[in-house]
């Protein structure tokens, strides 16, 4: 619903006073285009976790920056103290160009979230950490986290006593993929071989020759299944 609002102004017509005052309204403040209701609808729309920031600022005909000010202003998250393991990642929002990856920070031991940034930018992380005690960053010993190098960075820059680990996961990950690489580097090697023998045959034969695939071949695209 859109409301035209007419503000009266009351002055004083005594050329030595000139005292000047306008109306108030109390579900309104001063400057602002939006009831003092919307600022609650906005945050209580962030409760449906299938909605975005994008979504909300398009309902209410707001900017997506102004929603995010909308709900850090009356919605107080504060940190978890760090542990002495912490993991870091990422999730995809893709909002706009300066938070397409939002930074996670989580107790190892129990997965619970410790904090939320808004992106992994140096921008925006590096203020962050640094703001964080020195004594509380000491306490960590261990940082896991997949690959990406600046993550890795963290501990030189923020954590002077703690390692770095690459999860598991990713681990795991990293190896399959290795082994998947190779694997397909034989296959291909296979199948150009036969396909030149059977070239060969169908040449010496003065006839189509169709083989049917090697030993190599078939062990190779099966090799998942066989193992």
């Amino acid at each position: 619903m859109i409301l035209l609002l007419k503000q009266r102004r009351w002055h004083c017509s005594n050329p030595d006073c000139l005292y000047e005052v306008n109306e108030s309204f109390r579900f309104v403040n001063k400057g602002r285009r939006t009831t003092n209701a919307t600022d609650m609808l906005i945050v209580e729309a962030y409760r449906n976790l299938l909605e975005t920031s994008a979504s909300i600022a398009k309902r209410f005909h707001m900017p997506d920056t102004y929603v995010h000010e909308i709900f850090d202003r009356h919605v107080k998250l504060d940190r978890l103290p760090l542990t002495d393991a912490i993991s870091i990642d990422e999730v995809h929002l893709d909002m706009d160009d300066d938070c397409k990856y939002a930074l996670v920070i989580q107790d190892f031991h129990t997965g619970d979230p410790i904090d939320l940034l808004r992106s992994r930018r140096t921008s925006v992380t590096e203020p962050y950490f640094v703001s964080i005690p020195a004594t509380e960053r000491n306490q960590v010993k261990y940082l896991i986290s997949d690959m990406y190098n600046p993550y890795i960075a963290y501990v030189e820059k923020y954590f002077p006593n703690a390692v770095p680990v690459v999860d598991s996961f990713h681990v795991i990950q990293w190896i399959t993929r290795s082994i998947d690489n190779y694997i397909r580097q034989l296959l291909k090697k296979y199948r150009q071989r036969d396909r030149e023998y059977q070239d060969k045959l169908s040449y010496e034969q003065q006839r189509p020759v169709s083989l049917p695939p090697s030993d190599e071949v078939y062990l190779l695209q099966k090799y998942r299944w066989l193992h």
